[in-house]
């Protein structure tokens, strides 16, 4: 029992509290180069941290395999739903073909989509297209700037 509680202590993002057995034990058996902390402020930076490296890798990689100012990019976003709770979701991936020949697809961004009640009042196009713009922006890429942007679901 003391060995489980120590499992589940350890694997929470915050101290509940433990018990003084467990700590000793804790203690005793971890190295001290593998203790960190693990809470909220530490898995944020990480995450953040993780984002701006990817981020950073992409633009670069888009920029290196653009064809001066052609259209050689395709933009396809589509809609999907969660095997468990049904929650709906939207993303947006980037198609080309990079200086080796080689077809490529970038995934640029997913979002939970229920568009809130008043975005949902004039239709789903003004809020749709208020985050794909936010998304080519992140980017640096435009609409314009595209080949083509489908949907790999029915016609709209």
């Amino acid at each position: 029992m003391l060995k489980t509680k120590r499992i589940i202590f350890n694997n929470l993002p915050f101290r509940f509290g433990e018990y003084e057995k467990s700590i000793i034990l804790k203690e005793v058996v971890t190295k001290e180069e593998s203790k960190t902390t693990i809470n909220s402020r530490t898995v944020t930076h990480s995450l953040v941290e993780l984002y701006a490296a990817a981020h950073k890798e992409i633009i670069g990689f888009v920029k290196a395999n653009r064809v001066g100012n052609i259209k050689c990019l395709t933009a396809v976003s589509n809609f999907w739903s969660a095997k468990h709770g049904g929650d709906k979701y939207l993303g947006i991936r980037l198609y080309f073909v990079d200086a080796n020949f080689r077809f490529c697809s970038i995934l640029l961004g997913t979002r939970h989509f229920p568009p809130l009640y008043g975005g949902r009042e004039q239709g789903i196009r003004v809020p749709f297209q208020i985050w794909i713009d936010g998304i080519f922006m992140d980017f640096g890429l435009t609409p314009g700037g595209s080949y083509g942007a489908t949907t790999d679901s029915d016609p709209m």
